[in-house]
C-alpha cells in the first residue's frame, strides 16, 4: 500500500510505525496558519492497521483551505489510488437534490408544500404528498432497496439498467409505511419519485438541472451524471462480496441507486469543496435557502423504534448530527463520508472532511468503512463537537 501527501511532516514514531506495517509515506507542507493535530497521522495509520481498508482517498478543509489531501491503497490491483481518482457518490447526490429542490423553490418553479400530483397525478398518494416530504423522508413511500424481490432481481444481473418505473414498482407494490410527514423513514423510492416530479415541474432532464444549479455554480468540474457503469480515468475499483465471493464491482450497473439523473461520479476534492460550500454557511443557498436545507423541524418524529431530535435529525437530503452535517453512502463496494461543521458553530471555521475508501475481504463486513475514519478525524480537529 501507497499512502500519499500527509499535510504535515511526519513524526519519527510515525514513520516508524507504517514501516512496521508495510506502508510508504510522503508528506506535503504544512498549512503554517493551521495547527492541524499532529495525531491524524495516528488516525490513519490505524486504519491501516485494521485491515478493513483496501483504499481511501481523504481530504479535510478547514477556513476555506485543504489541509490535508491524500491516498492510500490500490484503485485497482497493482494500480495505485491517488487523490484524482474518480468514484461513485451515491447519497451525495441526494444532498446536490435537496439543494436543488430549494433552488428551484426560489425561483417559484416548485412549491415546498404543493401536492406531487400538481406534476405527476398519476403517482400513488400524490394528493397528499409534497416535494419537502420527499426530500425530507417523511412521505411514506416503501423502500424498494430493502425489498427481498429487487436484491434477489438486482444481484442476479448486477449490470442491468433500472428505469426508475422498475425500480418504484417494487415500492408500489407494498403498503405505504406511514402517513405522510407522520413518521421518518429513509427511502431511496422519495429521491427517484422527487427526480420525476422535478423534471416534470421544469420540462428539463434531473441531470441538466443538477448541471445548471448546482455542479456548473459550485464548478464541480469532475463530477457528472451517468447512469451506465462506466467512471472517468482514473477510476477507484469498489470491491464486494454481495455475490458470496471477492469481487471487482466497477463495471456494475449502479442505476438502482437513486434518481435517474443523480447517479454520479466525482472525486474526493469536487465531494469536500461542495459541501463546504452548500453546508459551511449560507454563502451559496441564501439564508432563507440554508434554513430549509438544514432544518431540524424532524425533531419528535418516530423513526423506527427511535425518535429524532434536533441533536440527530435529517434536513433536506443531508444527515444531521449535533453541530455536523454529513452525508455517508455505502453501495456496490464503494464507500464515503462527507462531514461538514458549518462556520457560524466553529471558532476555527468551516471543516469539511471527505473520505472515499473502498474495503478488503474483511472489510466488506463492516459495513460503511469510510465513516469511522472520517469521524475520528472530526474528533481531532474539532473535539468540542463531538459526533455522537
Amino acid at each position: 500500500m501507497t499512502l500519499f501527501r500527509l499535510p504535515r511532516v511526519l513524526s519519527a514514531v510515525a514513520i516508524s510505525a507504517a514501516m512496521a506495517v508495510g506502508v510508504s509515506i510522503t508528506a506535503a507542507p504544512a498549512a503554517a496558519e493551521l495547527n492541524f493535530p499532529a495525531a491524524v497521522d495516528d488516525v490513519i495509520l490505524d486504519a491501516v492497521g485494521d485491515g478493513n481498508l483496501r483504499s481511501a482517498i481523504v481530504q479535510v478543509r478547514v477556513d476555506g483551505k485543504v489541509v490535508a489531501d491524500l491516498a492510500f491503497g490500490e484503485a485497482a490491483p497493482g494500480v495505485p489510488a491517488t487523490t484524482r481518482d474518480h468514484f461513485r457518490n451515491g447519497a451525495i447526490a441526494i444532498t446536490y437534490t435537496g439543494a436543488l429542490l430549494v433552488e428551484l423553490e426560489k425561483r417559484g418553479i416548485v412549491g415546498f408544500d404543493d401536492p406531487i400530483s400538481t406534476w405527476r397525478p398519476d403517482l400513488p398518494y400524490a394528493d397528499k404528498v409534497t416535494p419537502r416530504q420527499l426530500a425530507s423522508m417523511t412521505a411514506g413511500y416503501p423502500d424498494y432497496v430493502t425489498d427481498e424481490s429487487f436484491t434477489e432481481q438486482n444481484l442476479a444481473d448486477v449490470y442491468k439498467n433500472w428505469t426508475p418505473e422498475e425500480l418504484l414498482s417494487f415500492s408500489f407494490a407494498q403498503e405505504r409505511t406511514f402517513e405522510p410527514g407522520t413518521e421518518f423513514g429513509y427511502s431511496h423510492s422519495n429521491y427517484v419519485i422527487l427526480g420525476l416530479v422535478l423534471e416534470k415541474a421544469t420540462g428539463t432532464p434531473l441531470a441538466e438541472l443538477l448541471r445548471t444549479y448546482i455542479s456548473n455554480p459550485l464548478g464541480l468540474t469532475e463530477t457528472v451524471s451517468n447512469q451506465e457503469a462506466a467512471i472517468p480515468a482514473p477510476a477507484l475499483h469498489g470491491f464486494s462480496t454481495d455475490r458470496g465471493v471477492y469481487e471487482d464491482t466497477i463495471d456494475w450497473s449502479p442505476s438502482w441507486t437513486i434518481a435517474n439523473g443523480s447517479v454520479q461520479t466525482t472525486t474526493i476534492d469536487d465531494a469536500a469543496s461542495s459541501f463546504d460550500a452548500l453546508l459551511g454557511s449560507s454563502r451559496f443557498l441564501g439564508e432563507n435557502g440554508y434554513q430549509e436545507l438544514t432544518d431540524q423541524g424532524l425533531a419528535g418524529l418516530p423513526f423506527g423504534p427511535a425518535t429524532l431530535t434536533t441533536a440527530r435529525s435529517y434536513g433536506l437530503g443531508v444527515f444531521i448530527n449535533n453541530d455536523w452535517f454529513y452525508a455517508n453512502p455505502f453501495f456496490n463496494g464503494y464507500t464515503s463520508t462527507v462531514l461538514t461543521l458549518p462556520a457560524h458553530r466553529s471558532k476555527i471555521g468551516t471543516v469539511t472532511i471527505a473520505v472515499a475508501a473502498t474495503p478488503t475481504e474483511q472489510g466488506t463486513q463492516e459495513g460503511n468503512i469510510a465513516y469511522p475514519l472520517a469521524t475520528d478525524i472530526a474528533a481531532l480537529i474539532a473535539p468540542d463537537h463531538p459526533i455522537a
